[in-house]
């Protein structure tokens, strides 16, 4: 499931990039911030599950459907 999502949003941005933008520098550093915050409640819990969760989470809120949103606005530009 994670690779499917970042297969789309990696999508979403090489289209729009293509276009001399770079939109999803704001969504990578949320994602990021979001996965490691996640991992540190996570983990110590659910050890390796935990890590998926955190990863698939940060991938689908901020990756998929906040770089979704994104792409249709900066697309109907």
């Amino acid at each position: 499931i994670c690779s499917l999502l970042n297969h789309i949003v990696f999508s979403m941005a090489a289209y729009l990039r293509s276009h001399k933008k770079e939109p999803f520098m704001l969504i990578s550093v949320l994602n990021s911030l979001c996965t490691f915050s996640l991992s540190l409640l996570l983990v110590p819990y659910y050890n390796y599950m935990g890590a998926v969760l955190s990863y698939l989470a940060g991938n689908f809120f901020f990756g998929f459907l906040g770089g979704g949103l994104i792409f249709l606005k900066d697309q109907k530009k």
